[in-house]
C-alpha cells in the first residue's frame, strides 16, 4: 500500500475500481633526399629529431616530423599513444589525451558512444544510467508486451481447479534475482536467472517482459526502462477474479507510461490450499474461510510477491497502484489503512482526480484528509503488499 512518506520503500495504493583495426588506406610517398640534413638516412629505425623523415620502408607518412610529439600525426597505426593535437588514425581505441579523436562520436554528450550507448540521441540513456540499456542486449519479444497480459495468453488455472502450484522458494529467489539484475543493468544475469525460474525474458523496444508458461498460474511482469516512464507500478493481484482489472491495468500502464505492470496469472480461488497469511474471506466459499495460496493479494509464497518486493525496494520513488473490483458503485481509494492522511498524499490526490473525472459516481476515501468524503467501504488493510512496501 502507499505509505505517504516512505524513507526506503515504495508507496502502495489500493484502488477498488470498476474500471546500443582496420587501418587507413596505406599512403606511400617517396621523398627526395634532403641534402641539407646530415644525419637522417638510417635504415630500419628513424627516431632522430631531423626535420624531414626520409624514404620508406622506414617511414611512410608525409609529416615534417613524426617523433610522437608533432602537431600532425598521419600514421596508419592501429593505436596511437602520443599527445598530438590531431590524430588521424582509424583505430577503435585511442589512448591520447587530445581533444580531437577520430573514433565514434558521442552524439548526445553523455560520455558513451554507439553501439555501447543504446540511444545516442538521449543523454539520459546510457550504460551508466540505471537499467536504461538492458533491453538492447535481450532477445526481442515476438509480440507486443501487453499481449502477454490477456486471459488467452496466460490461460489461468480456474476457480476450484486445484491446478495452481506454489512455486518453490528457489524459483521465487531466482525470479527476484532476475528482476533485481534488470534494475542493476545486468541483462545477462537477468536472463539467466529468469530461465532458472522457469520464465522467458524478452524486450519489446524499451519494455522488458517476464512471462511464464501458459497455464502455470505464474505472474507476468512488464518493466519500462525509459527514463521518461512515470513513477508508477500498476498491479492486478486478482486479474481473473476481479473482472476488468487486468484490462484496466493494461490501459493505465500504456496510457500513463507507467514504470511497471505486474499481474497475477491465476484465479484467486484456483487452489484448495490455505495461505499462511492471516485473515479470511467468503469469496471462494459460502462461509468464512482462510485465504488461498492462489490469492496473490494474501500470500507471500508467489512470483507475484517476489517481484513486488524487488520493485518496492529497488524503485523507492514509485507509487504502487493495486486495482481491485467490488460490488458497490463508484470507487473506494485507500493507502492500505484507515488512518488520516495529508491532502497532498497520493491517495488523496487520486481520490480528488477520480471525483473530478467521474462527477456522477460515488468516490470515497478510506483515509480522512479533510474533504468530507471518507468512508471505509473497501480499504485493503489485510493485503500483504502494503506490509512489503
Amino acid at each position: 500500500m502507499i505509505r505517504t512518506a516512505p524513507p526506503t520503500h515504495a508507496r502502495w495504493l489500493l484502488l477498488a475500481l470498476l474500471v546500443f583495426a582496420t587501418g587507413c588506406p596505406f599512403l606511400y610517398v617517396e621523398e627526395e633526399p634532403d641534402a641539407v640534413v646530415a644525419d637522417d638516412d638510417d635504415a630500419s629505425d628513424d627516431d632522430d629529431t631531423a626535420n624531414d623523415d626520409d624514404t620508406p620502408p622506414d617511414d611512410d607518412d608525409t609529416a615534417p616530423d613524426d617523433d610522437d610529439t608533432a602537431s600532425d600525426d598521419d600514421d596508419t597505426a592501429p593505436d596511437d599513444d602520443d599527445t598530438a593535437n590531431d590524430d588521424d588514425d582509424t583505430a577503435p581505441d585511442d589512448d591520447d589525451v587530445t581533444g580531437d579523436d577520430d573514433d565514434a562520436a558521442d552524439a548526445d554528450g553523455d560520455g558513451y558512444s554507439a553501439p555501447e550507448d543504446c540511444d545516442d540521441t538521449d543523454p539520459s540513456v546510457h550504460p551508466g544510467a540505471p537499467f536504461t540499456c538492458v533491453w538492447s542486449t535481450l532477445s526481442p519479444c515476438s509480440d507486443p508486451a501487453v499481449d502477454a497480459f490477456t486471459e488467452s495468453a496466460m490461460n489461468p488455472p480456474g476457480w476450484g481447479s486445484n491446478a495452481y502450484v506454489v512455486p518453490s522458494e528457489g524459483a521465487r529467489d531466482d525470479f527476484a534475482a532476475s528482476v533485481q539484475a534488470a534494475l542493476d543493468g545486468d541483462a545477462a544475469a537477468a536472463e539467466a536467472s529468469a530461465t532458472d525460474a522457469g520464465y522467458s525474458l524478452c524486450a519489446d523496444g524499451t519494455v522488458l517482459l517476464w512471462s511464464a508458461p501458459s497455464g502455470s498460474g505464474s505472474a507476468a511482469l512488464a518493466l519500462r526502462t525509459a527514463p521518461s516512464a512515470a513513477d508508477l507500478v500498476v498491479e492486478t493481484p486478482h486479474s481473473f477474479f476481479d473482472i476488468g482489472t487486468l484490462a484496466e491495468g493494461e490501459v493505465v500502464f500504456e496510457q500513463v507510461g507507467a514504470r511497471a505492470l505486474l499481474a497475477s496469472g491465476t484465479n484467486r480461488c484456483a487452489s484448495f490450499l490455505e495461505s499462511s497469511c492471516a485473515g479470511s474471506s467468503q469469496v471462494c466459499t459460502l462461509f468464512e474461510a482462510p485465504f488461498r495460496v492462489s490469492d496473490m493479494a494474501h500470500t507471500e509464497d508467489s512470483f507475484f510477491h517476489a517481484a513486488h518486493e524487488v520493485l518496492a525496494a529497488g524503485l523507492p520513488e514509485t507509487v504502487t497502484l493495486s486495482l481491485h473490483r467490488f460490488l458497490e458503485s463508484g470507487a473506494s481509494v485507500s493507502n492500505g489503512t484507515t488512518d488520516s492522511t495529508a491532502s497532498d498524499s497520493p491517495s488523496a490526490l487520486l481520490t480528488d482526480a477520480l471525483t473530478d473525472a467521474f462527477p456522477g459516481e460515488l468516490i470515497t476515501s478510506c483515509n480522512d484528509y479533510g474533504a468530507g468524503n471518507d468512508d471505509p467501504r473497501v480499504c485493503g488493510t489485510a493485503l500483504v503488499h502494503g506490509s512489503a512496501s
